[in-house]
């Protein structure tokens, strides 16, 4: 994104999106944990990512839930429409180790799970959730919202049991229209 350069080129501290650590290193250290716990985070987006990233290079035993069937949460859905967010998210799947952190997708953590699996702590790293503006007419069928976007591109749409075909009908020849505008020679 070029943050770092913009802070290094006006002489101020660097600072980076992607690496929250970046110019202060020596300063937040990464030690060992006195105690390892078993530590369960739900949630594979970013912040449960590094989460688990940090908690494992502590000495945590770490489990990282999630209800999807891939990880990174909604930089999926972000990665289709801007191809650096995909190269993040391929960046923070490189730095969990997997020798040291349990990955389970597709496994939706209900209360009980969390009483039968006993973790020492619970982490909840669940992504923003997507806020629908009180506009009149908003529930109707030719509307579609954010969450009816973000469900139909991660494949959730079905959940509920009720999809309105007409509704999505057209969506998707937005989506269409995009590729064909945005990426006329896939390769």
């Amino acid at each position: 994104c070029g943050q770092c350069a913009e802070h290094i080129a006006s002489l101020e501290s660097i600072c980076c999106t992607v690496n929250a650590s970046a110019g202060i290193e020596s300063t937040y250290a990464i030690e060992p944990a006195r105690e390892a716990k078993n530590v369960m985070i739900i949630g594979s987006g970013p912040a449960g990512m590094e989460t688990a990233r940090i908690a494992a290079k502590r000495g945590h035993r770490v489990e990282l839930y999630d209800k999807d069937p891939r990880m990174v949460g909604g930089m999926n859905l972000a990665g289709i429409f801007n191809p650096e967010i995909e190269k993040f998210s391929n960046y923070l799947k490189t730095l969990i180790d997997h020798k040291k952190v349990k990955i389970t997708l597709n496994h939706e953590v209900t209360t009980e799970w969390v009483q039968t699996s006993m973790p020492d702590v619970v982490v909840i790293a669940f992504g923003a959730g997507l806020i629908s503006p009180d506009i009149p007419g908003i529930e109707s069928p030719n509307v579609i919202t954010g969450d009816d976007v973000r469900a139909m591109l991660t494949g959730n749409y079905n959940r509920s049991g009720e999809v309105n075909s007409q509704k999505f009908k057209g969506f998707y020849w937005i989506i269409a229209s995009f590729f064909l505008r945005n990426f006329p020679n896939p390769a």
